[in-house]
């Protein structure tokens, strides 16, 4: 690690740092129920997968579900909604917050890494849970979700702040496929949470990812708790990605200076 160089390294939210146990996506819903149609009846539950997803768009897929004509005013009076519930119902002593996390963010910090957040909430959303949870403290700059309907855009806020401030942005920490996509979009590292590496099924990753992903190398960390690999687009050689896949971070933290060399060479 150079001394002069300045890193930064940014995390996803929900299902990355911390879990809510369903209580905001029931949020989510019981702030939807206000718009709809007169004498429909409540929905508590919705055939959309919010892993990974961005609010804006969630909310656009759920209005033309029901007819209802979506734009950015009744998306920001939803908003509010949204988020009143969510402080008002939800029990964040009850959340999951993932194991050594904290001790991982702090290392991190001593390390003179820069962490931030990337993730599909809106600010006040994301804000909330951050302090809840007691995580806001470390990060130092969010990009989250205003009116983007992709990972990727709001993956741009976070390069233009990086490039901005001449940051090595060694990689993206996440758990779910859109959190790979949008980093690769990037020519940027990802750094993958399965907290169920056992069960973990690399190859139908990698195809959910791009079915023209390619495996050049593939390595792991003395315990085998963490894999990396080196990526390339099929019959495009020259251009290749990083991946990590991890399932602990108190693993992580232990392995980091190993990560860092594999992802900085």
């Amino acid at each position: 690690m150079k001394k002069e160089q300045r890193y930064l390294i940014s995390f996803d939210l929900d299902g990355t740092l911390l879990f809510t146990n369903k209580e905001g996506k029931d949020s989510f819903l019981k702030g939807f129920n206000f718009y709809l149609p007169p004498g429909h009846a409540y929905i508590d539950k919705i055939d959309i997968s919010f892993k990974g997803g961005v609010d804006f768009k969630i909310f656009c897929e759920l209005c033309k579900m029901f007819s209802i004509k979506a734009n950015k005013t009744l998306f920001e009076n939803f908003s509010n909604k949204y988020l009143e519930f969510f402080k008002n119902y939800s029990t964040p002593s009850k959340w999951i917050i993932y194991e050594g996390i904290f001790e991982f963010l702090s290392s991190l910090r001593q390390k003179g890494i820069e962490c931030t957040v990337v993730s599909g909430n809106l600010y006040d959303t994301g804000i909330f849970k951050l302090k809840s949870a007691n995580l806001y403290e470390y990060f130092s700059f969010f990009a989250f979700n205003n009116f983007e309907k992709n990972r990727i855009n709001i993956m741009k806020k976070i390069i233009k702040y990086s490039d901005k401030n001449n940051f090595y942005y060694i990689a993206h920490v996440g758990d779910s496929i859109s959190d790979i996509q949008s980093s690769f979009n990037f020519s940027l590292p990802s750094i993958y949470f399965a907290d169920k590496m056992v069960d973990m099924d690399v190859d139908k990753l990698l195809f959910q990812v791009n079915t023209n992903l390619n495996i050049l190398k593939f390595s792991e960390t003395q315990d085998e708790t963490i894999k990396l690999f080196i990526l390339n687009l099929k019959n495009k050689i020259s251009k290749s990605f990083k991946l990590v896949i991890f399932s602990s971070y108190s693993k992580l933290k232990q392995h980091f200076d190993e990560i860092f060399d594999f992802l900085t060479c």
